[in-house]
């Protein structure tokens, strides 16, 4: 009796050259059986149910059958010697087992409907022509692979532009002006999504209450139904869409706020280091310092053999009046300030992507909404056209309880 994986390890061990069995009952899980490098023949018949069977490095097999076991998945890996297969009366739906098997030269599939309904093209007045069908899968599969190849080296070679790509960081008003932006979008996104519910809300009501008096109003209220369940589709991609832009935006702000601090702690450091340094320059010196902190910032943006050179330019000039650790504690807190700028500027850019912000246009499957006239449309019932008055935000101080979701960042907070 083997009626599970456990007795069939204990039946077999991994010496046997064949292994045959027949009238199981209620075989329990699957089987898999592998790496036995002397078996040559595999004969499974009449057993209930073996619903995956496993065959895999079994490199001496030739023949094997696999039949009537109420089989719905067949794997077979590096079995090359198969020459003879029958896997008559199962359940298979697919033929992808025998791509690799070079020296297949007998296959019989018989009893597996769906299977046989897959291969009809592959009949001729002689049979079954499954060698064309391998052929066929083997091709695909090899333009598979040489496809996700392709892929995997594009994504690699984006990844590669990306990183080379440099990040411009905006002033504070553009910046407040594309964040100001974004979050109108999506509180425009919100709005539109409650209107819209409690539209398809009544529309559900209302159709509910149609009585179906004759054969017109019949199709006029499928129609309606048909309508109503587009309109959801639509309606839940929306809901996904805001759900998702809401996450990324708490997150973004999140972050943006604590690296907005290490901002204001770096600059503060800054100033200090000014002040202790203050009296050993000249009006001309701290000229020198400031444009030296400039220059530096521009470096981390955007190297170039002329910004370079002009750094090396600033510290000479000051090294008469300040060590070297003095200047190289300026230049470093600067670095650490504009590294966080730009993780900030990158964070925001990705957000603003989601909703690409820039063409103040967003396509939700069946809804379009256009952020420069506030027009929310589906084109999925005729005539379905919403304009909606402009919509101003007014600042919150940031202990406020009533704070909105995402609050404004004033003036005063916005990067520097």
């Amino acid at each position: 009796m083997v009626n599970n994986q456990i007795e069939f390890n204990n039946e077999y061990n991994k010496e046997v050259t064949e292994i045959e069995i027949t009238d199981e009952y209620d075989f329990e899980g699957q089987l898999i059986i592998e790496n036995y490098p002397n078996l040559k023949s595999l004969y499974l018949r009449d057993i209930e149910t073996i619903e995956k069977i496993t065959l895999k490095n079994l490199g001496q097999l030739q023949e094997c059958t696999v039949r009537d076991c109420e089989t719905k998945n067949l794997v077979i890996e590096n079995c090359p010697q198969i020459g003879k297969l029958s896997v008559e009366n199962n359940l298979l739906t697919n033929l992808g087992f025998i791509k690799d098997l070079e020296n297949l030269e007998e296959l019989k599939i018989n009893g597996n409907t769906e299977l046989v309904k897959i291969l009809e093209p592959y009949y001729n007045e002689n049979g079954l022509d499954w060698k064309t069908y391998q052929k066929s899968i083997q091709g695909s599969s090899k333009n598979i692979q040489e496809l996700l190849k392709i892929i995997r080296d594009l994504k690699e070679k984006i990844k590669q532009l990306e990183k080379k790509q440099p990040t411009t960081i905006d002033n504070p008003d553009e910046f407040k002006k594309k964040y100001q932006e974004l979050k109108e979008k999506l509180n425009f996104l919100l709005e539109k999504e409650q209107i819209k519910t409690e539209e398809l809300s009544l529309l559900e009501e209302k159709s509910r209450e149609i009585k179906l008096e004759d054969e017109k109003n019949n199709i006029t209220t499928t129609d309606l139904f048909k309508k109503i369940k587009e309109d959801k589709n639509s309606l839940s991609e929306l809901k996904k869409t805001n759900r998702k832009l809401e996450e990324k935006i708490t997150t973004f702000e999140q972050t943006y706020q604590a690296k907005k601090e290490k901002i204001k702690q770096k600059e503060k450091k800054i100033e200090e280091l000014k002040n202790n340094v203050k009296g050993k320059l000249s009006s001309e010196d701290q000229k020198v310092l400031e444009e030296l902190l400039e220059v530096q910032d521009d470096l981390i943006q955007s190297d170039s053999s002329f910004v370079r050179k002009q750094l090396r330019k600033n510290k000479s000039m000051l090294s008469s009046k300040l060590t070297s650790e003095e200047i190289e504690l300026f230049c470093q807190l600067q670095i650490e300030i504009t590294n966080l700028k730009l993780e900030i500027q990158k964070n925001f850019n990705k957000v603003s992507q989601t909703l690409h912000i820039d063409n103040r246009t967003i396509n939700i499957q069946g809804f379009n909404i256009e952020g420069s006239n506030n027009t929310f449309t589906n084109p999925s019932v005729q005539g379905n056209t919403m304009k909606t008055k402009t919509i101003t935000y007014e600042e919150e101080k940031a202990d406020s309880e009533q704070q909105a979701l995402i609050e404004t960042p004033s003036p005063n907070k916005l990067l520097k």
